[in-house]
């Protein structure tokens, strides 16, 4: 894989998605931030990197999306170092009201420290950053919001979690309770047309096997589509497994208020004809089975 020489990927955990720095002219350009709990690590990951760049200044951060994961670190990196932050634009006034019913972070159960942005980017532009041209595109389905940073010189592109090369995010219910299978399979028609060489995803390494990754994304997305209940049990479960990622542990009593507490999960419980409760078993016994979480004591861990 060849990746410019301004161009850093840092791969995160989980909980954290990867971050993308970029430089160019005396500045440096982030993308993402990773989730509000690791947010000394980011700003001790981009202290190692300013050091390793002298006379370089912070100029913009871009998210590809505002999911907690990808933006956590927000505020940490703009108390920082003061940077511009760009945001899709169609999220843009939920961030500056910070309407919370808009931007969903409650709706899934997680926090996110409050944050403002300068300003924001939108589809069918093109983003200068680290002196490489990045075309811009809608990707919905996971988020509806999401954007892909495409850069035709060297065929790169910043999917977030449109595409990895295991799958993609969640694809969460809406307000009706339909998950939006079009949007997501129009994102993985879009990339097939673009035709990546490099891809830069919100989680897990960096890849070139792209066709595979697509394949493998089709027949994923087939697969929750032919069964939009299983789709939706898929969402429980992750949910819950992030929640114990950040948790690492927790006393099943109290997994289980933050379970009956959380919106989308409330929607999902009634989608399905299931009490709370019922659903929270599921999805409790669908993670013990996949060796995702284990049941100690009454105690819920990460594994």
């Amino acid at each position: 894989m060849h990746l410019p020489a301004n161009f850093h990927v840092i791969e995160r955990g989980w909980l954290s998605a990867n971050q993308i720095y970029l430089w160019s002219n005396g500045f440096l350009d982030v993308i993402d931030s990773g989730f509000c709990t690791h947010q000394a690590q980011t700003v001790d990951l981009l202290n190692l990197q300013m050091k390793s760049l002298p006379d370089i200044s912070p100029r913009f951060l871009i998210n590809t999306h505002l999911h907690s994961d990808h933006c956590g670190g927000n505020a940490a990196l703009l108390d920082a170092y003061g940077f511009k932050l760009l945001v899709p634009f169609a999220e843009f006034d939920a961030v500056q009201d910070w309407d919370l019913a808009k931007l969903g972070f409650s709706d899934l159960g997680q926090p996110c420290p409050i944050f403002s942005a300068f300003g924001s980017y939108q589809p069918e532009t093109v983003l200068t950053l680290g002196d490489l041209d990045w075309e811009i595109h809608q990707a919905p389905g996971h988020e509806d919001e999401a954007q892909l940073l495409f850069n035709p010189e060297y065929k790169i592109l910043i999917s977030g979690d449109a595409l990895w090369e295991k799958g993609f995010g969640a694809l969460f219910p809406n307000d009706q309770g339909f998950s939006n299978f079009e949007g997501a399979l129009s994102t993985l028609e879009l990339i097939t047309e673009l035709q990546p060489e490099v891809v830069v995803p919100g989680h897990g390494g960096v890849f070139s096997d792209v066709s595979a990754a697509l394949a493998f994304a089709q027949n994923r997305l087939s697969y929750l589509r032919s069964n939009p209940d299983r789709n939706l049990i898929h969402v429980a479960n992750v949910l819950l497994k992030f929640k114990l990622l950040e948790w690492q542990s927790c006393q099943n009593m109290l997994a289980l208020d933050w379970f009956q507490n959380t919106l989308m999960l409330q929607k999902i419980a009634t989608i399905l004809n299931l009490s709370i409760h019922d659903l929270y078993q599921q999805v409790v016994n669908s993670l013990i089975k996949a060796n995702a979480i284990r049941l100690k004591d009454g105690l819920l861990l990460n594994t």
